[in-house]
């Protein structure tokens, strides 16, 4: 199972790229963000997107399964959102 704390990697990324790019101006570090930085912040986004469609899908079957299997009038209750499954901009964390 992926590491489902990404935000917070992401987000520890993203402030070191900052304090990097704080004192990093020249062709080089535009170069790096151009091709390094910024692609990698959209694969992440899609990746995220993904996973947490994957999640929902994984979830809706496990309770249609539940439902078909009897087990729907003791169902457990549902489990709580999982990271990065209900998107809010924090602060600090890249925009998509």
């Amino acid at each position: 199972m992926p590491d489902l704390d990404y935000d917070d990697s992401l987000r520890r990324l993203a402030d070191a790229w900052q304090q990097a790019a704080e004192h990093w101006h020249d062709d080089v570090a535009r170069q790096f963000e151009t091709h390094h930085w910024s692609p990698l912040l959209s694969e992440v986004h899609a990746y995220q997107d993904a996973l947490d469609r994957l999640l929902n899908v994984l979830n809706a079957a496990e309770s249609a399964t539940d439902l078909t299997h009897g087990t729907g009038g003791s169902r457990r209750p549902p489990d709580p959102p999982r990271p990065g499954s209900a998107r809010r901009r924090q602060p600090g964390l890249p925009a998509r």
